[in-house]
């Protein structure tokens, strides 16, 4: 192995080390931050926190099968795609399938927000507090699935630090309006 070849080797085990030490760090924090989210969360409802609480997990389980099916597996596929385009120096051939990306999830996103809109009562087996639930969870699969797509891209170039800071930024804003709502009224 020549020296060119060397350098870029461990220039590439760096900037993976590095990206891996983002994500892992972002996790912990994020966890850390869900963890904390939870007490004044209970405070904040009382009486009403294990109803509230079951019917999240209820409504949960339904958004995370509408998630897979938005997604289908096509940011992972984007990110080893715009990889392996990316070491072959074709930028523009991985920005055109990131492109393509978006429109595909962005289409998958609008159909499965319609379909659990408009299937909520449905989807609730006859318990009407479970369909605002529903309602409120199609908002966020028409914007989750095309930030997939924007995470797979920057996991692809290798770029890890933009795919955890929104969220930790998501986790602290949601603590601190959750504690602010809780502890200053």
């Amino acid at each position: 192995m020549n020296a060119k070849e060397t350098q870029t080797t461990t220039s590439s085990q760096a900037k993976m080390l590095r990206g891996s030490a983002w994500m892992t760090i972002g996790s912990i924090f994020s966890r850390v931050l869900g963890a904390i989210y939870i007490i004044p969360w209970w405070a904040w409802l009382g009486s009403a926190a294990l109803t509230a609480n079951g019917l999240f997990t209820k409504g949960y389980q339904i958004y995370g099968v509408f998630i897979i099916i938005s997604t289908a597996g096509i940011p992972s596929a984007v990110a080893k795609q715009i990889a392996h385009y990316d070491a072959m120096n074709e930028y523009a051939t991985s920005i055109r399938l990131w492109w393509h990306g978006m429109i595909a999830t962005g289409i998958l996103g609008v159909i499965s927000a319609a379909v659990l809109w408009l299937a909520a009562p449905l989807l609730a087996a006859g318990d009407s507090r479970m369909v605002p639930v529903f309602h409120s969870l199609a908002w966020a699969i028409l914007v989750i699935p095309v930030l997939s797509i924007m995470r797979g891209y920057f996991q692809g170039v290798s770029d890890m630090l933009p795919v955890r800071s929104p969220s930790w930024s998501n986790s602290l804003s949601g603590l601190f309006t959750c504690w602010h709502r809780c502890f200053s009224s």
